[in-house]
């Protein structure tokens, strides 16, 4: 027997969650680059192509961030961070003069040449509006260093050692 009704209502009728039913993915908006390049970083530079732009349907609604990116830094540390519009999110306490990103990691030297390594990011954001928002990652080293990205720094045809990745960023509205 087919499901016509919902609390006497049909279904054409409903147009929302019930009243206390939170935590419901809306949405769903990500950004991919399977492109192998080089950047210079010293600063913070975004990281190409990683950008979504999503429009909550509710100002009280969250806005998950998940990123998986993969670069090499010439054995130099790799920050990123999370950006909304233009003010950095989801980042670290501020103390002194400290770079504050959503994720850091060191490359080790005796890996430069064939391996880079994955920088992943997870924030819950809440920017109460239901005007369409611009999320992206961006991407820095520790000093003037050129940014490999999905690939090595060698980036050597070799099918034993080198590879090429693909970096995500996806932002899912989520119903409060």
């Amino acid at each position: 027997m087919a499901l016509t009704k919902i609390n006497n209502n049909t279904l054409s009728a409903i147009t929302g969650l019930p009243a206390g039913v939170g935590g419901k993915v809306l949405q769903v908006v990500q950004a991919v680059n399977n492109s192998a390049s080089a950047t210079s970083v010293s600063s913070w530079t975004d990281f190409p192509s990683l950008s979504a732009s999503i429009t909550p349907s509710s100002s009280s609604n969250k806005i998950l961030i998940q990123y998986h990116a993969y670069l090499t830094l010439n054995n130099l540390a790799g920050m990123t961070r999370i950006i909304r519009g233009s003010t950095a999110i989801g980042i670290g306490a501020s103390a002194g003069n400290r770079i504050l990103t959503t994720s850091h990691h060191m490359n080790k030297a005796t890996d430069a040449n064939h391996g880079y390594h994955g920088f992943y990011g997870q924030f819950l954001d809440s920017p109460s509006t239901t005007s369409a928002t611009t999320y992206k990652l961006q991407l820095r080293s520790q000093g003037n260093s050129t940014c490999y990205i999905n690939r090595s720094s060698a980036d050597a045809d070799e099918g034993t050692y080198s590879s090429r990745s693909i970096s995500t960023f996806t932002i899912f509205e989520v119903s409060a």
